[in-house]
């Protein structure tokens, strides 16, 4: 049940975050939605597999303790940020994560008296610092930088294919397409460049979200299992003795 709540919630993840990634290369005709989401789901996984595992360790141990991750509790949790993402991503809401995810958690943590209450300051400090930050450097660069970027960048988009494949030699080699600019292939290279790093930022950040309360469980379990085991491997041998 725990894994399978896991799952729900990465798969609206999914739905949320391949849209904010890949949706301005969809919407320039830079690259088709299936080969979008080949690629999103590549970087994903490298993004979660690296640096992804320190803010596994922020949520699965550091808002609350790792005790308050029983699986029952964990299945809950992992509910409710699936069903709050999935009410989301049905009305074409763009929804975040970690918000989401930090407040079912913060949500226990107050049930269970163990929030970690500097770690939620530090949290909703970025929460409010970033979102401002965020909107004046896109304000300042839209109002003053943009127009002469746009005249400087300005890329004419061609309607044939970018690149074709040369096969006359004995090596096929990629050739530009009818009607292509070097410009527009370095122009079409940068973005696809950007949503996957876009892609990477949403593994790192968001596959916490899906399996932090589980390994907060896991560690937990594994811990008292261990203690136990310890415990009666010294009576048994005071028995012996």
């Amino acid at each position: 049940m725990g894994v399978l709540a896991a799952a729900f919630v990465g798969f609206n993840i999914g739905g949320s975050s391949t849209g904010v990634a890949w949706g301005p290369s969809i919407g320039a005709n830079l690259i088709k939605k299936g080969i979008a989401t080949v690629f999103m789901v590549i970087f994903v996984l490298i993004g979660g597999w690296t640096i992804g595992r320190n803010v596994t360790n922020t949520l699965g141990k550091n808002i609350v303790p790792q005790s308050a991750f029983s699986i029952e509790a964990s299945i809950v949790v992992l509910s409710f940020i699936g069903l709050g993402m999935l009410i989301a991503n049905l009305y074409g809401v763009p929804v975040s994560t970690s918000m989401t995810a930090v407040g079912a958690i913060a949500g226990l943590g107050i049930a269970t008296d163990s929030l970690n209450w500097s770690i939620m300051g530090e949290i909703l400090m970025w929460w409010i610092l970033a979102p401002i930050i965020g909107f004046w450097s896109g304000g300042v660069v839209g109002r003053y930088l943009y127009p002469h970027l746009n005249r400087y960048f300005e890329v004419s988009q061609s309607d044939g294919p970018l690149l074709e494949l040369d096969t006359d030699g004995y090596v096929p080699t990629p050739t530009l397409g009818p009607g292509t600019s070097l410009r527009e292939v370095m122009s079409t290279g940068i973005a696809f460049i950007i949503a996957c790093y876009m892609s990477f930022s949403a593994g790192a950040s968001n596959v916490a979200n899906a399996v932090a309360p589980l390994v907060g469980d896991t560690k937990h379990a594994y811990e008292s299992t261990r203690a136990c085991y310890t415990i009666h491997r010294k009576m048994f041998v005071q028995s012996r003795s």
